[in-house]
């Protein structure tokens, strides 16, 4: 596989990453617009992508919003044991509310506590340790 450095960074990729999204489960809008992309189940999805892995790819595209958090979990699972052979990507934006696959409006939490959170270092913190948390791994590339 080809490979790219990451912008200035000097990390190596293979130069076709996955995006992760259609891998998560179904899940939904605080006002209760579905999202599906029609869920392969965590074992498959796993094994999808320690096959990528086997197959050269190595970047790896996630979010927070992605299945409420379930998407993160699932590369937290397929990479356990490996995580020095990836890089993954991940976003912050909206809350989720992970029992019930329930996207929360950020700006519904900036009204709560005051602030705007593009901004606020609170909420980058925290969300960057939730990935963190359910990547299982403590850095994000």
């Amino acid at each position: 596989m080809e490979s790219r450095t990451l912008g200035r960074s000097g990390v190596e990729v293979c130069a076709l990453g996955l995006g992760c999204m259609r891998l998560s489960a179904d899940w939904q809008w605080i006002d209760g617009t579905k999202i599906s992309f029609g869920a392969l189940g965590r074992e498959t999805a796993v094994r999808c992508l320690r096959a990528a892995v086997d197959m050269g790819i190595t970047l790896f595209d996630t979010s927070s919003i992605y299945g409420a958090g379930e998407n993160e979990e699932t590369l937290g699972e397929a990479f356990a044991g490996i995580r020095d052979r990836v890089v993954i990507a991940t976003k912050f934006g909206n809350l989720a509310d992970e029992a019930s696959r329930t996207i929360l409006f950020v700006r519904d939490w900036e009204r709560q506590r005051g602030l705007t959170y593009r901004t606020d270092p609170y909420y980058i913190r925290w969300s960057c340790e939730q990935s963190l948390r359910r990547l299982r791994t403590d850095y994000i590339d």
